[in-house]
């Protein structure tokens, strides 16, 4: 996200320390989807449990997303 708009998540934020528990891997998706939808990435049907899972259609959603705001995609 960071990438995409500088500045949108504060690393201090994000839970890196390994293993990371289920909790924080559910934080950590929050995060990334509510960063999101802060720099006005339309996210309101992507869950995180599906991006969590790997799951090709929603990540493509997201990063479609995240290209749209960036202006590489129309």
């Amino acid at each position: 996200m960071n990438d995409a708009v500088p500045g949108t998540i504060d690393p201090r934020a994000i839970n890196t320390k390994k293993p990371l528990t289920p909790f924080q891997i559910k934080e950590n998706m929050l995060l990334g989807l509510s960063s999101a939808k802060a720099i006005g990435c339309h996210v309101d049907e992507i869950k995180w449990m599906d991006i969590a899972k790997g799951k090709p259609a929603e990540i493509l959603k997201l990063l479609s997303e995240i290209l749209k705001v960036k202006k590489l995609l129309f």
